[in-house]
């Protein structure tokens, strides 16, 4: 049976053609990557009552927008490589366990330049940018603290500008915000299928994927992973409209 499952590098799928619409979908729509999770969906049977027609033309225009979505999803991923081989060192001087009463931390920047918990080394934090920004103008430079706070922030505005330079060659911008807007695709794809009531075994299978590409997009997005039962239910789901 199909599988999600963490920490792989299993990446592909088979095209789906629309022309599938009012004769069952899902011809084939093997794996596609949530940054970390695979998905594979089961092929669904061609031959569908047609009391499910409008739910069926839906989830085969979702497999479609998936494979849009997968491909979106490899080329992101490549400029995040891209932008992990020249992504600059955090200064030695701004690695900091806590800013004590000076200033607040955070966590190192990912690729998109946001505060990332999942890239921690050491517990190493750096200093909140806003943070030093403010006591820089609260602290007399003529003092030590207000000294300290100023080569902090020197540093501080170097490392981000140079960060900022390598997430813009790297193409990082452009493809995280393709990639969202086809991840709304989805979402607005499955809103219309979550409001139609499924009659049939490859009607609940639509469901299922439906289900599974909530989660696909919600990871994408930082969202909570679901716990493996209620994976396995909606991969169950479509599992069944193969063998109907």
């Amino acid at each position: 049976m199909a599988h999600i499952e963490d920490n792989t590098s299993r990446l592909g799928r088979q095209q789906a053609s629309p022309a599938l619409a009012r004769r069952g979908f899902l011809k084939g729509l093997a794996f596609f990557s949530t940054g970390g999770a695979a998905v594979a969906a089961t092929a669904v049977s061609a031959a569908a009552p047609r009391q499910d027609d409008e739910l069926l033309a839906l989830g085969s225009t979702l497999e479609v927008e998936l494979a849009r979505y997968q491909d979106l999803k490899k080329v992101e991923q490549e400029a995040v490589a891209r932008f992990e081989a020249i992504e600059p060192a955090i200064p030695e001087g701004l690695k900091l366990m806590s800013g004590g009463d000076l200033f607040r931390t955070d966590w190192p920047p990912d690729h998109r330049g946001a505060s990332n918990a999942m890239r921690v080394q050491n517990r190493i934090r750096i200093p909140q940018r806003y943070s030093l920004d403010q006591e820089v103008k609260r602290l007399d430079g003529r003092t030590s603290a207000g000294r300290y706070v100023r080569r902090l922030k020197k540093l501080s505005d170097t490392f981000h500008e140079a960060h900022k330079a390598a997430r813009e060659e790297a193409g990082i911008g452009p493809v995280e915000t393709a990639r969202y807007r086809q991840g709304r695709v989805i979402v607005d794809l499955n809103a219309k299928i979550a409001e139609i009531p499924a009659t049939t075994i490859a009607g609940l299978a639509v469901k299922g994927l439906s289900e599974l590409s909530w989660l696909v997009v919600g990871q994408d997005e930082g969202g909570t992973r679901q716990p493996p039962r209620i994976v396995a239910l909606f991969e169950n789901l479509v599992a069944m409209g193969a063998q109907s």
